[in-house]
């Protein structure tokens, strides 16, 4: 398949879409609209929204060429685009990024999931299980994920979210980034509900609430692609753009599924286009590779090669960790320390064996550490273990490093001793090579499973031992009682020995298997006695078993029952009075869930009460969105801009603060650091100048680098002239008149020279010949 792309070029920082043809004003929101119909976008255009769309439509719309050949949904669509277009034209970039804002807030009622970053109540069980297997089969821990560990988790999962979401959210939100409104909306939107790929698919799952990866990694090249790809199709004049197949016939399937609107199958399609995966052979005997090595400075190579496979090093920032520091998480830099850093990776890319192409993405890793010796070997399956084609393969590569073979003999070792755990886990008996296998192992006080396995094997050989004794014991710990429960049922052990050993967290969180075994279980008393925190994660589990959910409420704090509101409201049919709680909330709680509160019916204005005028500040598109009444004035006075990032301020002067304002109050560094904002934003630029000690020729540079949207604010030309050196005017005088300056202003601020250069120009602007003539003749006479 091929595209021909005659009507935009790939887009770039540089470049962008840019369209060769010249096309009537809307004409792209047209093709927006045919697309967005697709994916129901309708439906996701505010009611008030629509009713001033409606309304603009009965003025205009049936005169307007491109609306009129349209069918109801589509026009609706149309009309909605091009008024965001012309309020573009009208208010600057500032428009779009609060359009755009709106795909990222969300709102769950029109089916714009939003931009999420998992919180620690919507990831499921079935993860922190996953989590607790594998730090079992790797270390031998049997302690189980602890309300810690699930806290640094989550913190590390929405850091990797955020970084993976900011990629797409900084290109897109560029000034720089030309592609049409209605593409950004739709890119946003369809990257919004995208999980994690899957190779076997060739697509990325469907995200929700819990998803735990981050989000897909910006190719600019496969976007390039979709979005060409989409205008090839919807430009009815375009007879030299075709999707076409290597024949050059017209690939209907492509056009199918452009036509589908679905970005998810799209993207990846191009995704796969632009990077060449090969899937990991059936057979040892066919696995063809190359190792790459990367050491630290490689740390985006890194990310890419990980990307889509489930190791942390897809990120970035976790890859520079590891590289930089030793571990995901130590603040300890070997290059900030002096010291010698020996942190490296060594991935294994396959090798197609029909096109000898090399697979972009990794399939096996192994980790070097500082000491220059073999760490950690990572795969692709479940708990990241190694596919058994590859397993002969990178067992060679291992011995060849440092370390590696006696790292090999404790990978193997453990191997077998997961594989005894699991047997003994499910009920079976050992055999005496097992045994024996186990009394024989150098005993570690980190691995729990040999303490357990090396204490029930511990008599001779065929000789049984009294379970429900041991599990009474006091030497013997809850964490391996619970670790081994299913074991302990299935060799004979008393349920019910085994559920009064079990803290109130433990039994909550297996009641499902203790129930199933028959234990008797007082579920409401543990409901009234156990943690609140620990409650909350097994919600689930009460609500299951009979508990109603007004019990468990009456237990939480009102910050609990706010960082849970899309659960507790959604999940469980909660009755909550939402004002209530944020009478009674803090501060802290309200700003980090100002969103499902807002969704929630909360009164908009009592949250703007409830908040500071920083957080106020760095929301107010948000909050204005929902009706709030913010008075910009005591806004500004009241908060402390010097803490607020330039976003923040951009947002401040859109929605009417008033630039001197707030310059009186950012300080001398700031001032020079948002200086073009200001002076866009009607800043008094003597001020800035008193203020800052801001250079002229600095004041100059900025107004010629931003004079459209100073002119797009109301800015007055002839003021503007006076704060031009004299180069800059010439360099742009074309320009200044155009757009308005008065010739006499410019002459006054022009030396003869320049005004001799430019004489034609002048005159044919209004200006005096006799003047210019009489001030071209004294630069001549001088």
């Amino acid at each position: 398949m091929r595209i021909i792309e005659k009507l935009s070029t790939p887009l770039s920082k540089e470049s962008g879409p840019e369209q060769k043809k010249e096309r009537k004003p809307g004409f792209m929101e047209a093709i927006g609209a045919a697309l967005l119909k697709n994916i129901a976008y309708q439906d996701k255009i505010s009611p008030e929204l629509s009713k001033a769309e409606n309304e603009f439509h009965k003025r205009r719309g049936e005169k307007d060429p491109l609306a009129a050949k349209m069918k109801n949904t589509e026009r609706k669509i149309y009309v909605h685009l091009d008024s965001i277009r012309r309020a573009i034209e009208a208010g600057g970039s500032e428009v779009e990024l609060s359009v755009l804002d709106e795909i990222v807030d969300g709102n769950p009622d029109l089916g714009m999931p939003g931009i999420n970053i998992t919180k620690i109540g919507d990831i499921p069980n079935s993860y922190w299980e996953s989590q607790a297997q594998i730090s079992r089969d790797r270390d031998g821990y049997l302690g189980g994920i602890t309300r810690i560990d699930k806290i640094n988790l989550q913190k590390d999962i929405a850091e990797r979210q955020q970084q993976s979401i900011e990629s797409w959210l900084a290109y897109l939100r560029d000034e720089s980034c030309t592609y049409p409104t209605w593409f950004k909306l739709y890119t946003l939107d369809g990257i919004s509900k995208m999980g994690v790929y899957s190779s076997k698919k060739q697509l990325f799952a469907k995200r929700d609430r819990g998803t735990v990866a981050p989000y897909p990694h910006f190719d600019q090249r496969a976007l390039d692609k979709v979005y060409d790809a989409i205008v090839s199709v919807y430009d009815p004049k375009s007879h030299d753009i075709e999707a076409t197949d290597g024949a050059g016939r017209p690939d209907k399937n492509l056009i199918a599924l452009i036509k589908s609107g679905n970005f998810n199958k799209l993207y990846s399609k191009f995704l796969l286009e632009t990077r060449h995966i090969v899937d990991v052979p059936k057979n040892a005997e066919e696995v063809r590779g190359r190792w790459v090595e990367y050491g630290p400075g490689d740390e985006d190579r890194l990310a890419m090669a990980a990307d889509g496979t489930p190791w942390c090093i897809a990120s970035p920032q976790v890859a520079s960790n590891y590289l930089d520091h030793g571990d995901s998480s130590s603040k300890r830099s070997y290059r900030e320390q002096g010291e010698e850093n020996k942190n490296r990776f060594i991935l294994l890319h396959l090798i197609d064996s029909t096109t000898g192409n090399e697979s972009d993405t990794a399939c096996a890793s192994i980790r070097i550490g500082n000491d220059g010796k073999v760490a950690e070997i990572s795969g692709l399956k479940d708990g990241q273990g190694l596919d058994d084609p590859l397993l002969q393969f990178v067992e060679k590569k291992v011995k060849e490093l440092p370390g590696g073979s006696d790292f090999l003999e404790h990978f193997m070792q453990n191997r077998k001793i997961i594989a005894i755990d699991h047997k003994w886990q499910h009920g079976e008996n050992l055999s005496e090579e097992e045994i024996t296998f186990i009394e024989q192992c150098a005993h570690s006080e980190k691995d729990g499973r040999l303490s357990f396995l090396k204490e029930i094997t511990s008599k001779k050989h065929g000789a049984s031992i009294d379970l429900d004794a041991y599990i009474q014991s006091r030497y013997t710990p809850r964490d391996h009682i619970e670790a081994y429960l299913d074991g302990l049922v299935l060799h004979g052990a008393s349920i019910d020995v085994v559920a009064q050993k079990l803290s109130y967290e433990q039994i909550i969180k297996n009641i499902d298997k203790l129930t199933s075994y028959g234990a008797s279980i007082d579920i409401q008393e543990i409901a009234t006695k156990i943690h609140p925190e620990t409650m909350l994660e097994y919600l689930d589990s009460f609500v299951s078993h009979g508990v109603s959910i007004d019990t468990l409420i009456s237990r939480m704090e009102p910050r609990q029952i706010i960082d849970n509101l899309d659960r507790l409201i959604d999940e469980y049919h909660a009755k909550l009075d939402i004002d209530t709680l944020i009478d009674q909330a803090n501060e802290s709680s309200i700003q980090s869930n100002l969103r499902p509160l807002v969704h929630y019916g909360a009164d908009i204005n009592k949250i703007t009460q409830k908040i500071s005028p920083e957080a106020i500040a760095r929301e107010i598109n948000f909050l204005k969105r929902y009706g709030a009444n913010i008075d910009i004035s005591k806004l500004i006075e009241e908060a402390d801009l010097q803490i607020l990032d330039r976003t923040t301020i951009q947002q401040l002067l859109t929605n009417g603060a008033n630039a001197d304002e707030i310059s009186a109050k950012l300080g001398r560094a700031k001032i020079q650091r948002h200086l073009d904002i200001l002076i866009i934003h009607g800043a008094n630029i003597d001020t800035l100048m008193s203020l800052a000690s801001v250079d002229a020729y600095v004041i100059s540079s900025t107004i010629i680098s931003n004079l459209d949207a100073i002119l797009a604010n109301g800015g007055n030309i002839n003021y503007l002239i006076e704060k031009l050196a004299s180069w800059d005017i010439c360099k742009n005088l074309e320009k200044l008149l155009s757009s308005g300056a008065n010739v006499d202003t410019i002459l006054e601020s022009l030396d003869s020279e320049d005004i001799a250069e430019n004489f034609d120009l002048l005159a044919a602007h209004g200006g005096n010949r006799s003047e210019m003539l009489k001030l071209a003749y004294d630069s001549e006479e001088e």
